[in-house]
């Protein structure tokens, strides 16, 4: 009879994850690369004040966009032409658009469409590089560098602390 081979062992099975993008932390799997931000965290390929840039058009684009409500809303108005949305909520909402349009205003549009791609929408990296002309091995690289060029620039203009 042929000898039996050995059983993988855990740390080839966690090697093997982790090539995946995978990793396991206290029993729960952690797809280090859902999205480009996810992964370029994880990488640690972003600075202080890139995050700072990014966290600041994550914020204005969660203003304006509703999302589904999974609780009932008590206390708040009913109704009327605005859909339920309190005064401040308005205001809230008409000051995040424009400060979006002007965000938008000092970055080239193509640089802003990789930007929002690959941060808003979690476009593959790849993708969005290959979408523009750029090779695959490249591609990575260059989506990287647009999104910490306009995150840095949307940090300096705004005046944002790290």
């Amino acid at each position: 009879m042929g000898k039996a081979t050995n059983p993988r062992t855990k740390r080839q099975a966690a090697n093997d994850q982790q090539q995946d993008g995978i990793e396991r932390i206290n029993g729960v799997d952690h797809n280090r690369q859902a999205s480009p931000l996810v992964y370029w965290r994880a990488h640690k390929q972003l600075t202080s004040t890139q995050e700072a840039g990014i966290a600041y058009c994550i914020r204005l684009w969660s203003i304006l966009t509703t999302e589904p409500r999974v609780t009932a809303g008590y206390g708040e108005r009913v109704g009327g032409y605005d859909g339920g949305e309190t005064g401040r909520q308005l205001i809230a909402r008409a000051d995040a658009k424009d400060n979006l349009h002007r965000v938008q205003g000092y970055i080239p549009a193509p640089y802003w469409q990789v930007f929002e791609n690959a941060i808003r929408f979690d476009e593959p990296a790849g993708m969005i590089g290959s979408r523009l002309g750029w090779g695959s091995n490249s591609a990575k690289c260059r989506a990287l560098t647009i999104v910490q060029m306009v995150a840095d620039t949307v940090c300096m203009q705004e005046r944002l602390s790290a």
